[in-house]
């Protein structure tokens, strides 16, 4: 079932760079960097399933429409997807998905938009980070509590493959926590290029966005 899911896939593994100063390596192009094979996505979810805290969480963040997210990153000085693991009040892990700016601040909206196309209030997006962050899958899972990339590598898996929707899935890259992307077409199929972004982000308490604050 789980290889099933993803068939073919345009696959990015998503994780932010270090720190806000140095974002990007020396020669970096977004799209080239990112590119894996899909037996290392499947490799990255499957080591995701099995040190999950809570074994009945599913790999699937969720899917939206490609449209959402491009209006997420269509805002003034929007550079990346920041995407933030978190936990509700049940013990459920959500990502959820913000703009960032390229010196690694969050762009704040009224709703914030969740892998699986809901949204909720900032003060609910703060508590469930929060909640994530006091959470034994965070120690886990690395320490780590979101990741990005660059919003010309998620274009890229749009348009490239002609992607009407994009689909997220949890994963763990060397211990820590990060995402996977895959574009899936109108058919209900996903492509057969991938990215992925091997670089962990920051740990809660070093150059935190703003909904971790």
């Amino acid at each position: 079932m789980r290889k099933f899911l993803f068939g073919a896939a345009l696959i990015l593994a998503c994780s932010a760079f270090a720190t806000a100063q140095n974002l990007e390596p020396t020669g970096y192009n977004p799209v080239d960097y990112h590119r894996i094979q899909l037996s290392d996505a499947k490799t990255f979810t499957a080591q995701f399933q099995s040190v999950s805290a809570v074994p009945a969480i599913s790999m699937i963040a969720g899917t939206l429409p490609a449209r959402t997210v491009r209006a997420i990153l269509s805002v003034p000085k929007a550079v990346y997807l920041r995407e933030y693991f978190a936990l509700d009040d049940a013990g459920r892990l959500h990502l959820l998905l913000v703009a960032k700016t390229a010196d690694n601040h969050d762009i704040l909206t009224s709703r914030i938009t969740e892998a699986d196309g809901s949204t909720i209030s900032e003060a609910t997006a703060r508590k469930w980070i929060r909640n994530y962050a006091a959470s034994p899958m965070f120690s886990k899972y690395g320490s780590v509590y979101a990741s990005s990339i660059h919003k010309d590598a998620v274009q890229a898996v749009i348009t490239q493959n002609n992607a009407t929707n994009l689909r997220f899935y949890f994963a763990t890259d060397g211990g820590r926590i990060t995402s996977v992307l895959s574009g899936i077409t109108a058919q209900g199929v996903e492509s057969s290029e991938y990215i992925a972004d091997r670089n962990c982000c920051p740990p809660l308490d070093t150059n935190k966005g703003e909904l971790a604050q």
